[in-house]
């Protein structure tokens, strides 16, 4: 019965991505995003936020790409993984077997700089030992994904796991959280929250605007994003091994929502990423 619902389930979605391509989505646009539920769960901590779920690709192939994602929403507890189970989901059905973290957010016990983001490595490592370790995971190919808050995670996460990944996707991410911290939106806002306390070595720590790339950066940001602004990306744009594609008329929600033209600009591009490997 759980295999039939979940063809139901991806048929759905499939239905729902014949539809017209949308721009400048809503987060609760987003949430209404058919998916499914992930195969499993694990848990890397003793929190129960700390975990990490699985969609395991279809074809349940060994050599299927890996995706590890890491979710945005302002390094806050009020926004959870379950965000971002349709991308993960229209992800599973693309062919790759996909792993996304849970982790400690402001609000929570133990969260905020440095507790989530040692929640991440963490979460990496536990991820890493259900491929037997590593320098199994190494002969993978691997792509680490964050959205927005999840993408700052994400490129400080790939310098320190860097023997793990091939390549790292930022979607709207934050690159400079000392400039992002210093705007007046609620997420930016969010962002001193998520630094309370720390000295000024602690900032560049945590700052992938101050580290050198490890890897092959991809940056994909809408130029109708309200949220994280294009200078973000702007700026990080201008290191080596950095590429930003820049999406016309997407919103910040558009690059995990699998109904919007920008998904199928970065779809696209993770499938050609994959394949050079």
């Amino acid at each position: 019965m759980r295999k039939l619902s979940a063809l139901l389930i991806s048929v759905s979605v499939f239905s729902a991505l014949a539809q017209e391509p949308r721009s400048n989505v809503s987060f609760s646009d987003v949430l209404a995003v058919p998916f499914a539920e992930p195969d499993q769960r694990i848990f890397y901590g003793d929190s129960p936020i700390q975990f990490v779920e699985n969609w395991q690709a279809l074809e349940r192939q060994s050599s299927a790409p890996i995706i590890l994602s890491i979710h945005g929403g302002c390094w806050l507890n009020a926004y959870a993984i379950e965000h971002t189970y349709a991308m993960n989901t229209a992800l599973r059905d693309a062919g790759f077997d996909v792993w996304s973290l849970e982790y400690r957010r402001v609000g929570d016990h133990g969260g905020g700089w440095p507790g989530t983001f040692n929640d991440i490595q963490n979460g990496l490592v536990t991820i890493a030992a259900q491929y037997g370790g590593e320098q199994a995971l190494a002969q993978r190919d691997v792509t680490l994904i964050g959205h927005s808050a999840g993408g700052h995670l994400a490129l400080l996460a790939g310098k320190q796991q860097a023997a793990l990944i091939d390549r790292i996707v930022g979607l709207a991410a934050i690159t400079d959280i000392k400039a992002y911290a210093a705007g007046e939106n609620s997420c930016q806002q969010a962002g001193k929250r998520f630094m309370e306390g720390a000295d000024d070595q602690a900032w560049k720590a945590a700052n992938p605007a101050e580290q050198a790339a490890q890897h092959i950066t991809y940056l994909f940001h809408g130029d109708a994003d309200n949220i994280v602004p294009v200078s973000q990306s702007h700026e990080f744009a201008t290191r080596e091994q950095v590429e930003v594609v820049w999406l016309e008329g997407a919103g910040h929600f558009d690059v995990i929502d699998p109904q919007s033209r920008a998904w199928l600009t970065i779809l696209n591009k993770l499938k050609q990423l994959s394949a050079q490997d």
